[in-house]
């Protein structure tokens, strides 16, 4: 497959977890490049505490963010906006859970295999004119 004919895009969906704060964190993190190691670290490291807005602190300081710049973020709500445009896109388009994979046309609510992942790429791959080997 060549470069460009896919891509992941992660939307946010605050429905759980902690809710918009933990979303809008999660955003503070990706305003510093480092969006995927902030959810990882919280998901991995998930108590009572992670989702609080201390313990989003703590967990942008652990993974080394700028943690001046972090907490300005969160604490004045800058990513608020987005996160709740976020929420009304895909309450628009009908997702109201988590995961939700969309590839091409095909909407794939819940974790599903690696193979149906595979063999719904290679189909919609193939209804866009391009051929997999």
């Amino acid at each position: 497959m060549e470069p460009g004919h896919a891509q992941l895009r992660f939307h946010q969906l605050p429905i759980l977890a902690g809710g918009p704060e933990v979303a809008e964190a999660a955003e503070c993190a990706a305003a510093q490049g480092h969006f995927w190691e902030f959810y990882d670290y919280t998901f991995e490291n998930w108590n009572a505490n992670t989702f609080t807005n201390l313990g989003l602190k703590d967990a942008a300081e652990t993974i080394g963010l700028d943690t001046r710049e972090f907490n300005r973020c969160l604490d004045t709500h800058q990513m608020r906006d987005y996160v709740e445009s976020d929420l009304e896109s895909a309450q628009e388009a009908g997702f109201t859970s988590t995961p939700i994979i969309v590839i091409g046309q095909t909407v794939l609510p819940g974790l599903r295999d690696y193979e149906e992942y595979r063999q719904v790429t290679i189909d919609e791959l193939a209804r866009a004119g391009v051929t997999v080997n």
